[in-house]
């Protein structure tokens, strides 16, 4: 429930009232006529873990699935250390923390929309995995500063 307070009635429903409270902890998916998946997510700087972002829930990207976009707007921004920190967005397989592109420290630490540069290169069984964003570069650091609306973009290759 989104809303900052509720209270439970008689039969177990939850009610909800007050202001909205800001919410999105889960991925958000639209599926196209052309085959093409598009995902869109909050990132918060204070939801990274071990230098891993954590979702409630995440969208499994399959194998074949190819990257097409990437784009994210910074609406308050990161604080990121270490030696050329970037945030890597891409799936949880082997060798594939960027398939959808790396945001850099200079964008990251900026207001803007920033469009990435996805691989074109369908996922194979290594690199399909779980939507997965985590921080790259040499020890790299993150404070709890930090807003960030995500959209990429797949195709799914029909079966044949």
């Amino acid at each position: 429930m989104t809303r900052a307070s509720t209270w439970t009635n008689a039969d177990g429903l939850i009610v909800g009232f007050g202001p909205n409270a800001i919410d999105f902890d889960s991925v958000g998916a639209v599926l196209s006529d052309s085959n093409e998946k598009e995902l869109t997510f909050v990132l918060d700087g204070e939801k990274f873990s071990g230098g891993v972002y954590q979702f409630v829930s995440t969208e499994a990207l399959p194998v074949g699935a190819s990257p097409v976009s990437a784009s994210v707007r910074v609406s308050e921004v990161f604080v990121l250390g270490g030696t050329t920190p970037t945030i890597q967005i891409g799936t949880s397989g082997t060798g594939a923390a960027a398939v959808f592109g790396s945001l850099s420290e200079a964008n990251a630490e900026a207001l803007g929309t920033y469009l990435l540069s996805p691989t074109t290169t369908p996922l194979t069984s290594t690199t399909a995995g779980n939507l997965r964003v985590s921080l790259g570069g040499t020890t790299p650091t993150v404070t709890a500063a930090g807003r960030a609306t995500v959209t990429v973009t797949y195709r799914i290759n029909p079966a044949k």
